[in-house]
């Protein structure tokens, strides 16, 4: 159902157009986002028609035109102002990721007072809005080569962040979201430093096997890091099937933070390219996690809440509806995680309630861009989220 006018709208969601008055001047600005006690202000005070304006566009402008949305029409839903406080906080990030990386490196104390200060801004932004970050964070995995040297440091923050908005929708302490993004951006700390071997396939399984102890241990001497981040960085590959690394721990001897970077950093490793390994749709490593949850390898309350607020096609997707319109995923619903909230990718580029819909999704969009693959049934049973070395 397109959104036509604002009884129509789905409370907390950016207004997708502008509302004009009586008098037909803008009164409520596209991008603005009512509660459900506004609109019914609003409404009873018959200050607004039904009638919507669609913004115009400037005199030689070809975005009326466009076949494709562009990630300004998607900031611009979320707030530019919010949108580029989270890209800060990414390249605050990057750069205090790096001057730990060094300090590794050269065997200097490590200090970690600005990535506190950084996982703080994090979680502080997933809880003003934790769609508009998983957007800004899907548009970062869309850039990361992962032959690429700084996409080991690009990757920590995204667990960071995905860890922490896990941690948020299961109503853990302010205290302990920070705990689990600080545990997500040091996790890799062995792997990007300058101590990475260049050996064979057996010295780069072994390095990959024991990173979790070495990261641990570089942090061991950094007096600014706490011992519980250091027990989570030690047990993110453990599993509770106990077919995990290092240690093959089992369930009962893990740290329940850990089990939220475990699933984030699975996730991420199916989404993102790998060596030679092509990532695989969302939509498909969601289906994909499910399975191996209900199998024992994941949390299920972990699944449950990165499904809440994610979605089954996640935030920043790109799929096609059953009316062969393509559009975008913009905000998950919590009570049906299977329909969430989208844009039309082309012109009037209208907000869809998929909940509220008649439409619904086929899958993911594949085109000649499209440079995810699909899942095979047959790949269900098999490890796929670690290293092609393991």
């Amino acid at each position: 159902m397109s959104i036509q006018r604002l009884s129509e709208l789905p409370v907390g969601v950016p207004i997708p157009f502008d509302i004009a008055g009586a008098d037909g001047n803008v009164r409520i600005r596209r991008g603005s986002v009512l509660s459900e006690r506004e609109i019914q202000e609003i409404l009873s005070k018959g200050l607004f028609g039904s009638a919507v304006k669609e913004p115009k566009s400037s005199e030689g402008d070809s975005s009326s035109t466009h076949s494709e949305l562009s990630p300004s029409q998607i900031h611009h839903y979320y707030g530019e102002r919010l949108f580029g406080r989270i890209n800060n906080s990414i390249d605050h990030a990057k750069n205090a990721l790096q001057l730990v990386v060094e300090q590794s490196n050269h065997q200097r104390p490590i200090t970690g007072q600005h990535l506190h200060e950084i996982v703080g801004e994090i979680v502080d932004e997933i809880i003003e809005d934790v769609s508009a970050v998983l957007a800004a964070w899907s548009e970062l995995t869309e850039g990361i080569d992962s032959s690429n040297s700084e996409s080991h440091l690009l990757r920590s923050i995204q667990l960071a962040t995905l860890s922490s908005t896990i941690a948020c929708s299961m109503g853990l302490s302010i205290q302990e979201c920070k705990i689990v993004g600080l545990a997500g951006m040091l996790h890799d700390l062995s792997l990007m430093g300058s101590q990475i071997p260049n050996g064979n396939v057996s010295d780069e399984r072994n390095q990959y096997l024991l990173h979790p102890t070495r990261s641990t241990a570089l942090l061991a001497s950094s007096s600014s890091i706490p011992m519980v981040v250091r027990v989570i960085v030690s047990q993110v590959h453990e599993l509770p099937d106990g077919t995990g690394f290092p240690r093959k721990l089992k369930g009962y001897q893990l740290n329940p933070l850990s089990q939220i970077l475990s699933l984030a950093d699975a996730y991420i490793a199916l989404t993102q390219p790998f060596g030679n390994r092509q990532p695989v749709f969302p939509s498909d490593a969601m289906a994909y996690l499910i399975h191996q949850t209900i199998h024992g390898k994941f949390s299920r309350d972990c699944m449950k809440c990165l499904l809440s607020v994610a979605s089954i096609y996640p935030i920043g997707s790109s799929i096609r509806l059953d009316d062969e319109r393509a559009a975008t995923v913009i905000r998950s619903n919590e009570t049906n995680v299977s329909r969430p909230i989208v844009i039309l990718n082309s012109p009037p580029f209208a907000l869809l309630d998929l909940d509220q819909s008649d439409l619904g999704i086929v899958g993911p969009l594949q085109d000649s861009r499209t440079y995810c693959r699909r899942l095979r049934t047959s790949e269900l049973k098999k490890v796929l989220w670690n290293a092609p070395v393991l």
